[in-house]
This record gives C-alpha cells, sequence and structure tokens, in this order.
C-alpha cells in the first residue's frame, strides 16, 4: 500500500474509532488528500480545521466522552500548525469532553 493510501486508511479508522459519522469524516478525509496532495499551507490549514470541526461536534454531543479513541485526532490538533489556527483553551476544553469528561449517568424513570 502505497504511504498516500496508507495514510488516509489510518485517517480514515482513527475517525471511525472516535464514532465520527461517515458523511462528516468524508468531508475530512478529503480535505486531508487535498492537504497531502497540494502540501500548501492553505489546504493544510483546511485539514486542520476540518479536523477540529469533527471534534468540535463530538464534543458537542449530549453524551460527548470517547475515551481514549479520540487521542490521535486530539493529537493532531497539537501539531505545529494547528496550534497557530486552534486556541489552547479551544484544544483543552474539547479534550476535557472528550476524554476526560465523567458525567453523571442520567437516572432512569420509575
Amino acid at each position: 500500500m502505497s504511504d498516500f493510501m496508507s495514510a488516509l486508511t489510518h485517517l480514515r479508522r482513527d475517525l471511525d474509532a472516535a464514532g465520527v459519522p461517515n458523511s462528516s469524516a468524508a468531508a475530512t478525509i478529503y480535505t486531508y488528500m487535498s492537504a497531502l496532495h497540494e502540501q500548501s499551507p492553505a489546504a493544510w490549514q483546511a485539514f486542520y480545521h476540518s479536523v477540529h470541526d469533527r471534534l468540535r461536534e463530538l464534543a458537542e454531543r449530549d453524551y460527548p466522552y470517547v475515551g481514549r479513541a479520540a487521542e490521535p485526532l486530539l493529537q493532531l490538533l497539537e501539531d505545529d500548525l494547528s496550534v497557530t489556527l486552534i486556541s489552547a483553551s479551544e484544544r483543552e476544553r474539547i479534550r476535557a469532553r472528550l476524554v476526560e469528561y465523567h458525567g453523571s449517568e442520567a437516572s432512569l424513570p420509575s
């Protein structure tokens, strides 16, 4: 398998493991393909923004906890370029919701 295809496959697995819906994952994979092909700052920015969007969507769910499955995507937000695009407080907020969030379980009606 080529490095290009391997990179896309790994990203797809990471998105799936974190619970990103297929329709949203496809958009992020497309931006990653563009970034790998174009190698331009604008293409990489679009990719990091897309990863951020997917993580933000997960963090905004009623039950956002994903656990360790979110780590590979969260690590992308720690990349040199990504940290200039997404604030530290936003990255921390998303991490807390997805990895460290341990809200109380909803009680079931009797």
